[in-house]
């Protein structure tokens, strides 16, 4: 049996404001992982632009576009691009999204972000 719309909690309550949950964290790479990997059967280019200027760490960095507007700031787009730059070479390189599953480093993106 399913529960009443009432006692679900809503996706970002006054509580966990400017926190990240480790479902929310992760379940945000793996989305990247597979709209990056053409998993998911969507344009890339829709959501992401590739760094193309050969920075430091992985080859897959992603390029983060600048907004004045908060709707925009903090859309899925934008809010997973310094979390994906974070990862290291070895989980950017998994094959499967199980495997890309276990190198995410969850607990180094909890903090709240300060920007």
């Amino acid at each position: 049996m399913s529960k009443p719309l009432a006692s679900i909690p809503p996706y970002s309550s006054p509580r966990t404001k400017g926190k990240y949950t480790m479902s929310k964290v992760s379940s945000d790479l793996i989305q990247t992982f597979k709209i990056i990997n053409r998993i998911d059967k969507v344009d890339k280019s829709l959501f992401f632009e590739i760094d193309s200027l050969g920075r430091r760490g992985h080859s897959n960095k992603l390029f983060k576009k600048r907004y004045r507007l908060d709707i925009r700031k903090y859309a899925f787009s934008n809010r997973t691009v310094d979390k994906w730059n974070s990862l290291t070479q070895d989980c950017i390189n998994c094959t499967t999204i199980n495997a890309f599953k276990c190198h995410i480093p969850v607990q180094k993106f909890l903090e709240p972000e300060t920007k």
